[in-house]
């Protein structure tokens, strides 16, 4: 079998910065509390394998769903979002200790858009038991790594990594916070000018290493 899996291990060190996860488009800002309010009601328990909040970790791959995220008619703004690691969060990570776990997928049939999502559940199941990790075959996978203490991070396309967070991360220990990145402005679904980067960042380079002091936790 070709899909294999490992996990990783990142230490959540005491401090306002966190564990930079990776960028989302979203309709609205990171700033706004009805982001917040909106990625805190992702439902828990879902059925479906495969459902989290998705994760780009490269920011171009975030910037061209910018479109998905528009009014219909293609005028307004969207924005790119910061996604990281709560620090404040780390001792509720049982078991764990204060780090972040991943669960690594590799193989090109995760990225192969041919092969159906059963099939590739099927495949992570099966790698994941080969490394001591047993999700039975009626629970949903992403949602069981996660209340395992685990996050996945695997193949979205034969070039890309995504990251999925289970919603236990979200609304469950609350362990996830936001910044807004960048701003950007679209009329009739063509963009207006160059976007804006959050001044509260301190960063000029897009491209600059995301550790910041303006993340914005989940939890009240």
């Amino acid at each position: 079998m070709s899909v294999k899996a490992k996990t990783r291990e990142i230490a959540i060190e005491p401090g306002t910065t966190g564990v930079f996860l990776g960028y989302k488009s979203a309709g609205v800002s990171a700033n706004d509390k009805r982001y917040r309010s909106t990625i805190k009601s992702y439902p828990e328990g879902k059925k479906d394998d495969w459902s989290g909040l998705y994760v780009a970790e490269d920011r171009l791959t975030a910037e061209g769903y910018l479109p998905d995220a528009l009014p219909p008619d293609g005028t307004g703004e969207a924005y790119i979002n910061l996604i990281y690691i709560e620090t404040s969060t780390v001792n509720k990570f049982a078991g764990k200790g204060k780090k972040t776990h991943f669960v690594d997928i590799a193989g090109n049939e995760i990225a192969d858009p041919e092969i159906p999502q059963s099939e590739k559940s099927k495949l992570v199941r099966e790698a994941l038991s080969e490394i001591g990790i047993k999700i039975p075959d009626d629970k949903p996978l992403i949602q069981s790594l996660g209340l395992q203490g685990f996050i996945y991070r695997g193949p979205h396309t034969a070039s890309e990594e995504e990251i999925i967070i289970p919603f236990h991360f979200i609304n469950g220990i609350r362990a996830i916070s936001l910044a807004n990145f960048q701003t950007f402005k679209f009329r009739d679904h063509m963009p207006v000018g160059s976007p804006v980067l959050n001044p509260a960042l301190g960063i000029r380079n897009p491209d600059a290493s995301m550790r910041s002091n303006a993340a914005l936790p989940l939890a009240p």
